[in-house]
């Protein structure tokens, strides 16, 4: 008798066209539709649950709803898969088209929440390949502006680097590579590839003279723009900017210092040898050293080895104090003889 009631309750409820069922609704429109009781005024939903016969961990909810009468939308739901094993919402698309995941309130197209770590996963299973994110917008010229993030794999060790690319020239549609973030953490801008034989940790080309190639502003009175540390965490260096000048400091201070001693500027500079040389990239000619002649004399001044993988470089700036002290020794010399007169 049981049986029979339920069986009739259900007949009750559902309702066949011929080209459609209605549950809960005799007009269905659609070829499956299912329709919860209007109640005015509130919030509604209508639900249809698919569970795996025999395991109650495989149990899911599909809801049409609508909140406070005026708000409609769409959610999946599933079970938790640990205690309290609950059914929550895991979807949701809203009325205005926005989608949230792990958001029952989306306020973007797409909306990601979640209680530890968010993440969106896009992937190129294939050995090598590669994986992007566009961004596209509208524009005058040709339908739509591109902007993409990129990961790019490959096929040998498993490594990875990530690129962004932009649309540049007015009527471009399809983004150019604009920076790169190598696997060991380099980054490149401007170029896909090392600018150079030895890497560096960044490395960026830019339109000679026509632009700069880098801007640094302060947004109120002095300014340290850049700050250089050893490997020990010790400042070594740094640039010092004020409103009408800048400096380019290395570090002097005497808690750095000790054995403090006297020297003899003049045969230092007596030893150097200076020569009017021209540049052989461009026969522009100047004045100055030959690195490896220098480090014979004033080591500290001179950077790389002679002949090495590396161009020697010279820091002329380094021989400012000696001749200071030069100088200081010629005048010596000159008030003894004024004196003698």
């Amino acid at each position: 008798m049981g049986l029979t009631n339920n069986l009739g309750k259900l007949s009750n409820m559902i309702t066949s066209t011929g080209t459609a069922v209605g549950i809960g609704t005799t007009t269905p429109a659609e070829l499956v539709e299912v329709s919860a009781p209007a109640v005015a005024g509130t919030s509604q939903q209508a639900r249809l649950r698919i569970t795996q016969a025999g395991s109650i961990s495989a149990r899911a909810n599909l809801v049409s709803g609508v909140i406070s009468g005026e708000n409609p939308y769409f959610a999946i739901e599933t079970r938790q898969s640990a205690s309290p094993f609950s059914i929550v919402e895991r979807l949701r698309i809203d009325g205005n088209g926005n989608v949230g995941i792990g958001q029952t309130s989306p306020s973007y197209a797409l909306d990601v929440a979640n209680s530890s770590s968010p993440s969106l996963r896009v992937r190129n299973g294939a050995l090598g390949g590669t994986a992007t994110l566009l961004l596209e917008t509208a524009n005058d010229f040709s339908g739509t502006c591109q902007t993409y993030i990129k990961c790019i794999g490959t096929t040998s060790n498993g490594t990875s680097q990530l690129a962004f690319g932009t649309a540049g020239a007015s009527g471009d549609s399809t983004a150019t590579e604009r920076m790169r973030i190598t696997s060991g953490g380099r980054v490149w801008i401007n170029t896909t590839s090392s600018l150079y034989s030895t890497a560096a940790q960044m490395e960026f080309q830019w339109q000679g003279a026509s632009v700069y190639g880098i801007n640094m502003k302060t947004t109120t009175g002095d300014g340290l723009p850049l700050n250089f540390i050893n490997s020990s965490g010790t400042q070594v260096g740094y640039v010092y900017t004020t409103t009408n000048s800048t400096q380019y400091s290395t570090t002097s201070d005497y808690r750095l210092k000790e054995d403090l001693k006297d020297f003899n500027g003049l045969n230092l500079i007596g030893s150097l040898k200076m020569y009017d040389y021209q540049w052989k990239s461009d026969k522009s000619r100047m004045h100055g050293v030959l690195a490896h002649e220098l480090k014979e004399i004033i080591p500290y001044a001179v950077s790389g080895e002679k002949d090495g993988d590396r161009m020697q470089g010279v820091d002329y700036s380094l021989l400012v104090p000696i001749l200071v002290k030069a100088i200081q020794e010629l005048n010596a010399k000159v008030s003894a003889l004024e004196n003698k007169s």
